[in-house]
């Protein structure tokens, strides 16, 4: 496979060329490879989207690490804190802190 266009003939390169149907627009569109096989990702001005991720086999890897969490998942994390001291925070067990207003709940101690 080529990678570069420059001096390539359409009938062999065109596999190589994604698109998007009509452009980019503020709804999210499906990437297209030059055949129109359509690809997992879908982006848009504002977003883009994983349209398989299911959490457990397909969707967003870092690296090689599959993130098998949701978005409402990772959301409940939004403005939470390593040794913060708001009664939702998660403690830091390298420091010295405060326990006020935390519960502790199974395991043992």
């Amino acid at each position: 496979m080529a990678t570069t266009l420059v001096g390539q003939t359409i009938s062999s390169t065109f596999k190589q060329i994604t698109h998007v149907d009509g452009g980019i627009g503020s709804s999210e569109a499906t990437l297209l490879d030059g055949d129109g096989t359509e690809s997992a990702l879908q982006i848009g001005t504002n977003n883009i989207k994983i349209a398989t991720h299911d959490g457990s086999t397909k969707g967003l890897k870092l690296n090689t690490t599959l993130v098998t969490a949701s978005g409402t998942e990772l959301n409940q994390l939004d403005g939470i804190l390593v040794g913060g001291t708001d009664s939702d925070d998660i403690v830091d067990v390298a420091t010295t802190q405060s326990l006020n207003n935390k519960t502790i709940d199974g395991g043992t101690y």
